[in-house]
């Protein structure tokens, strides 16, 4: 799968000095103010022999800083030809990563781990990899006009829409009603509804709530079709949402390339994370055309990223890994026999987007693991 062609005349020599001096160009008026960042280390590299194929959800948060690294030139000053492919839905995606149809994907983080180690819906495991986070934060539970939901004994008997179990909201709100005393397989009713559906049935009152990522809250907000009752952030503080994701297969083949394709998109997550970045990076995903930003509003686009509400900070960090593992596990998503520490440490990168940090002069976490925060009870797993 080597894909990186290596310079044989002065030709090529040439368009890589090019590249990285248009690189150098591009980072120094793109990124004033990113702490610690020094322009110029992109590296230029030659260009692909064929596009990197990589599968995102538009209009999602996540799908922010693929869209920025592909206007702003990142993947072109890393000599990197990609084609970005818009899907409805995750299930798609990880099909075709498993497939070899795409080389990444924008997936939901725990269904990494699911095929990973093949767990419910898959038959089989498909070594996986997190290269890093897209995007942290970024969703809310929303209940309709029409609900009478007021607190949270209320959710007992609702109907409550999820575009995947598979997805960290739906993990955190499970979290939520059980420290309630809910039981969320007996108490809640849930509804698997396609995301481009789950605005429109909680419109329709199909549903009373929904559990959504960014923008699809603020559209429900704008519309006046519900509110917000809990961000999830206000579960688990500065939680991932989207993954960048491959196959280890994939990896394996070519671990440089698929670094010089997460430099680019790190330097995409680490601008639209810029709050002063923000205005800029929502007049981007305004033109690109056939994705679905260009018809939602601006103040409602400013809503959805209004940060604190909506970040992409990209280091994947183990214990976050863990965190999400150990409620899988409990809610059977995974076999209870799974070791953490190993299916952490095999699935998220976090040595590899260290030094890709490093390499673009930010400054990454000097450790692997953090401090948890959930529902205001600390969580710490070590190092």
């Amino acid at each position: 799968m080597k894909r990186r062609e290596k310079p044989t005349d002065g030709s090529l020599a040439t368009r890589r000095e090019i590249l990285q001096q248009t690189g150098k160009i591009i980072l120094a008026c793109s990124l004033p103010a990113l702490p610690g960042f020094r322009p110029g280390l992109l590296r230029a590299a030659p260009v692909s022999s064929r596009p990197l194929t990589v599968g995102i959800l538009t209009p999602s948060h996540c799908a922010g800083p693929y869209l920025l690294a592909r206007a702003e030139g990142f993947f072109k000053a890393e000599g990197l030809a990609v084609e970005l492919r818009r899907y409805s839905g995750t299930a798609q995606i990880a099909a075709d990563l498993i497939g070899g149809r795409l080389d990444f994907g924008q997936l939901v983080t725990p269904l990494a781990f699911a095929m990973h180690t093949g767990a419910k819906p898959f038959v089989a495991p498909t070594p996986m990899v997190v290269v890093q986070i897209t995007g942290t934060n970024g969703g809310a539970l929303m209940i309709g006009n029409h609900s009478k939901i007021r607190g949270p004994d209320d959710f007992a008997g609702k109907t409550v829409a999820i575009h995947s179990k598979l997805m960290v909201h739906y993990l955190l709100f499970v979290l939520f009603l059980e420290s309630y005393g809910l039981d969320y397989r007996k108490d809640i009713k849930f509804q698997v509804v396609e995301l481009d559906k789950q605005v429109g049935a909680l419109r329709d009152g199909k549903v009373d709530a929904i559990i959504m990522p960014e923008p699809s809250d603020a559209l429900i907000e704008e519309q006046e079709y519900g509110k917000v009752y809990l961000l999830t952030k206000n579960i688990w503080p500065n939680h991932p949402c989207c993954s960048l994701v491959a196959t280890r297969r994939r990896y394996d083949a070519d671990p440089e390339e698929v670094k010089a394709f997460s430099r680019a998109l790190t330097l995409g997550a680490l601008a639209a994370n810029e709050p002063d970045r923000r205005d800029g990076l929502i007049d981007m995903l305004r033109n690109q055309p056939g994705l679905g930003y260009d018809i939602l509003p601006r103040s409602l686009l400013q809503r959805a990223f209004t940060p604190g509400r909506t970040d992409f900070q990209p280091f994947p960090y183990q214990s976050s890994a863990r965190l999400i593992i150990e409620i899988m596990k409990k809610q059977a998503l995974l076999d209870a026999r799974v070791d953490d520490r190993t299916l952490a440490g095999e699935v998220f990168l976090s040595g590899l987007s260290r030094e890709v940090m490093r390499e673009l002069g930010a400054t990454p976490p000097d450790s692997d693991y953090r401090v948890e925060k959930v529902l205001g009870r600390l969580k710490d797993y070590g190092a």
